[in-house]
């Protein structure tokens, strides 16, 4: 079993909503592991930064999670991506994206054996959010193909190499705009 953090390229553009925040109410478009399509409202996005590169994903400017072009919607890799995230679409210079919000928060980091280092304060009790040096995982526990944790909010796969294998088939798929961090490896 392996999980990887995904991560989005930072090279790759990072898509903002073109609102103004008076408009909505900011939890509109804060993904925490709701669903979110009954408010999600028909609106332009952009990229505030001109010179990144386009590719099959790109990120979202507030939170760790993707956006993906109708390549991979029509992919065998939407289907992972549908198992555990409802599809919002999005409207960018013209084209049809959709973000992922995940929505599968799994409780399997096992915080006592986790190796965390903490912001610069004294208070390192186990509800402090600090960095994650080094993951442990339970391995008892079941795990979606597509899953964040609530102690970082951060999107990471499970590949077990059978079944479930999200990085093989993004890349046998040629798909751009993703890195995968390996956090955890056990068999």
């Amino acid at each position: 079993m392996k999980i990887y953090n995904v991560i989005v390229n930072k090279d790759h553009e990072i898509l903002f909503p073109d609102v103004e925040y008076n408009d909505y109410d900011i939890s509109t478009f804060r993904l925490d592991f709701l669903p979110k399509k009954n408010k999600w409202p028909s609106i332009n996005w952009y990229s505030q930064y001109a010179n990144f590169k386009q590719g099959n994903f790109y990120a979202y400017s507030f939170f760790k999670t993707f956006i993906f072009d109708e390549n991979v919607l029509k992919s065998d890799l939407y289907d992972f991506i549908d198992q555990c995230c409802e599809t919002l679409p999005i409207s960018y210079n013209e084209k049809k994206l959709y973000l992922a919000n995940v929505t599968t928060c799994y409780n399997v980091l096992d915080r006592k054996k986790t190796v965390w280092q903490y912001p610069n304060r004294s208070y390192d009790g186990p509800f402090s959010k600090g960095f994650i040096l080094k993951y442990e995982f339970y391995r008892n526990r079941e795990f979606a193909p597509i899953f964040c944790i609530p102690e970082t909010y951060e999107v990471y796969i499970c590949c077990d190499g059978i079944n479930s294998d999200f990085k093989q088939i993004y890349e046998r798929e040629g798909f751009t705009g993703l890195e995968f961090e390996l956090v955890a490896e056990w068999d």
